[in-house]
């Protein structure tokens, strides 16, 4: 990492810290996941959109079936606000958004194809053609900026709502961060503006162990015996 970025990181970071307690309440829940991948952003009837693809290159143990490709689409975020922190540092919030993640798109590397130029459409579709596994709404998203290094990052909350996995999860609600660079020879695809890394988090179902099945099954049986006996006698 160039000297300028290692002391400009920390900086950027604490104040994305201090920017999301501000939007959203701090997150308890354990990890799900690592993505990572591209993002842009385009004018759409006078509205300002964030989007982004990638791959989830990490998971929660037991969460994927391990043989497959994932990917997500995060789309359709609008801008609400932008606010000069001086400095070279912008502070936007976005309203709106939501985000999909598939189970294989095809095998191989394909979900590693970005394509060229996104804001015409051409990229987002080599990573939604799988299966829907996980998708959510985002109820705040906020993003920091340093316009001087090429750097940013952002979090959001928000609920999932839908997909395979969904029923696996305790309860909906999610928190999402990631930082962001667009530095010189960070092999950002062309129509991109920024490479993403990221961590995605939720509340999975636990899943009983031999062990506690075994007791489990066992006790059942034992009750279904008693309860028997007590009719007899």
């Amino acid at each position: 990492m160039r000297p300028n970025l290692r002391k400009t990181l920390p900086v950027l970071f604490t104040m994305l810290a201090i920017g999301a307690v501000a939007a959203t309440p701090a997150s308890a829940l354990p990890l799900l996941m690592d993505y990572t991948g591209f993002s842009w952003s385009s004018d759409q009837a006078g509205e300002t959109t964030f989007q982004a693809v990638g791959v989830v290159d990490g998971f929660l143990p037991g969460a994927p079936e391990p043989d497959e490709v994932y990917t997500y689409y995060l789309s359709d975020l609008v801008l609400d606000d932008q606010i000069d922190l001086g400095g070279g540092y912008f502070r936007r919030t976005y309203s709106g958004g939501s985000f999909a993640i598939y189970e294989s798109t095809g095998g191989g590397d394909r979900g590693y194809d970005y394509g060229i130029a996104p804001p015409d459409g051409s990229a987002p579709a080599s990573f939604v053609d799988g299966t829907f596994w996980l998708g959510g709404s985002f109820g705040s998203f906020t993003m920091l900026v340093d316009q001087y290094h090429g750097l940013a990052s952002f979090s959001g909350s928000g609920a999932y709502d839908g997909g395979a996995f969904y029923d696996d999860l305790e309860h909906s609600s999610f928190f999402t961060f990631a930082g962001m660079t667009r530095s010189n020879g960070s092999g950002i695809p062309y129509g991109y503006e920024y490479r993403i890394d990221g961590q995605l988090d939720a509340a999975v179902r636990p899943v009983p162990e031999p062990a506690s099945l075994l007791l489990l099954t066992g006790g059942l049986v034992g009750a279904g015996v008693v309860h028997r006996r007590r009719r007899q006698a």
